[in-house]
């Protein structure tokens, strides 16, 4: 405990847990301020706790842009780890959505839209 105490207290900001969202934070405070001390604390190695262990699903169209978006730079910087050799285990295999209603096939085709309003292609 002696060695955590210490780097957290020189740090400008401790984020607890080495996840993805802890190491997404840390990265982002970084960036608003590369001169920002940064003590990332985990329990274990870094991305091996539930971030590991999870399964997800990366959903690519939405109502809200900014969601699309966030799908889109995600798929990007996947690959862009997957060019520097970095495997994260990231397999696309795409999905089905398939309107039952007039309502949801509306519904799809304005997440269709938006996505090609904020030029996302995946």
């Amino acid at each position: 405990m002696g060695v955590v105490r210490a780097c957290a207290a020189s740090a400008d900001v401790v984020v607890i847990g080495g996840g993805v969202i802890g190491m997404s934070a840390a990265y982002h405070l970084s960036r608003t301020d590369p001169t920002r001390r940064i003590t990332i604390i985990e329990r274990g190695q870094l991305g091996n706790g539930a971030t590991h262990k999870s399964a997800g699903m990366m959903v690519s169209l939405s109502g809200c842009p900014y969601k699309i978006r966030m799908a889109s730079d995600t798929l990007r910087d996947i690959k862009t780890l997957g060019r520097l050799g970095i495997d994260v285990g990231f397999h696309q295999v795409g999905t089905l959505r398939v309107a039952a209603t007039k309502q949801r096939a509306a519904e799809l085709a304005n997440e269709v839209r938006l996505a090609q309003e904020v030029r996302v292609t995946f």
